[in-house]
This record gives structure tokens, sequence and C-alpha cells, in this order.
């Protein structure tokens, strides 16, 4: 029994261990139509991989950016109040997809496998994710924004609900992705998709973090 008791206590700690986080954080995702240098750049930084802050000219072109309109005002432009459509859908062409984390570990990562919602048909099966490996050099603390390249005939697809049951406040939302040929309308889902996840990271000291 003694010995029993032992090995209890050394192994308790070690499953508590565990790192059930991300350690890294997901800044943005983007779905675009064209190359953005900008958006790859991302904020400056400074030699320490830190975001340098704004000028106070920056400041004041921020500020005085136009407010984009809600989904909800867009609906009434064209005369749908809430609750009297289930959807509107908007479909553009869609070529980049921009993906910015932040390493929030103590540690580097040299490689981040993540994925993001891809709603395809491939071999008449619907397929609903891609999953990529990017090499990168990201310093503890720092932040970066990977790209990926879409394949011919992919678009940006975007459902608005504007039904008053939608939300508890009653104001339409929102849902975007990226469809591939032969599925254009991601509100046919049963399941609301994850945008984008992070499925692995690798550290540059050889150890490494897998999503659950």
């Amino acid at each position: 029994m003694k010995i029993t008791l032992l090995i209890g206590l050394f192994v308790l700690p070690v499953i508590g261990f565990a790192q059930t986080s991300a350690p890294c954080e997901i800044v943005s995702f983007k779905i675009v139509s064209y190359y953005n240098p900008l958006l790859e750049r991302g904020a400056p930084m400074d030699a320490g991989g830190r975001e340098l802050e704004r000028t106070p000219a920056e400041n004041v072109a921020r500020a005085n950016r136009t407010t984009p309109r809600s989904p909800q005002e867009r609906a009434n432009e064209i005369g749908i109040a809430p609750g009297a459509a289930p959807r509107l859908k908007h479909v553009s062409p869609a070529e980049w997809v921009y993906f910015t984390v932040k390493n929030t570990s103590d540690k580097p990562i040299k490689n981040i496998i993540w994925e993001f919602a891809f709603l395809r048909m491939e071999q008449g099966q619907l397929a609903l994710r891609q999953t990529v490996t990017s090499a990168i050099e990201l310093k503890a603390g720092a932040k970066k924004t990977l790209r990926q390249p879409l394949p011919a005939g992919a678009s940006r697809c975007k459902v608005i609900r504007v039904q008053k049951e939608t939300t508890a406040d009653g104001k339409a939302i929102a849902e975007e992705y990226v469809c591939g040929r032969g599925f254009a309308d991601p509100s046919l889902l049963k399941e609301k998709p994850e945008p984008v996840a992070i499925k692995r990271i690798e550290f540059a000291d050889g150890s490494s973090w897998e999503r659950p």
C-alpha cells in the first residue's frame, strides 16, 4: 500500500502540468481578394518584437476613418427589416487569407500548424477545413501575420442573419468563410464552423503543443 501511494504522489503532478490553452493568441483573420503587403507586414515592431506606438498623425488618421456600416444597416438600406427574412448572402472573389498570431509563451516558435474554414466539394463530398503548415521565427511576445494563397474559383462568402431572434439584443450578425467551387452558402450547414484555429505549435527547443 505504501508503494502504491508513493507512485500516485509522483504521477498526479505530471498529469496536472499538461497545458490546456494555446501558447499563441489569435489576433486577426482576414479574407481578401488581392495581395496586400501591409496586411502581411502588420504593425511596426521594434528589435525585441514589440509593437511600436503610433505617431499622433497616425492616431488622427485612424480616428477620422469612416465607421463601417453594420450588417443590419445594410439590410435596412435594401428594405429588409429584422425578422422579415432569415438571411442575406454575399459572395465576392477571394485570393488570400491572412492570419495574425502572437506568441504568448516564453519560448521562440519555429512552426505553426493552423486551419481555417474552407467550404468546398471534393469528389462529391463536402470538405470543411484547410490545414496549413507555416515555418516561422516568432520570438516570445512577438506578433506575425501568416498568409496563404487560395485556389482559383475561391470566394468570400458572407451570410448576414437579420432575424430579431438571432441575438439577444435583436441585432444582425455576420458569418464569413472561404468557399470553394460547388458550395457558396454557409447558412446551409447544421453547425457553424470555426473560422480559424491553431492545431499544433512547435518550439525552437524541440518541444511542442498540440490542440486537445
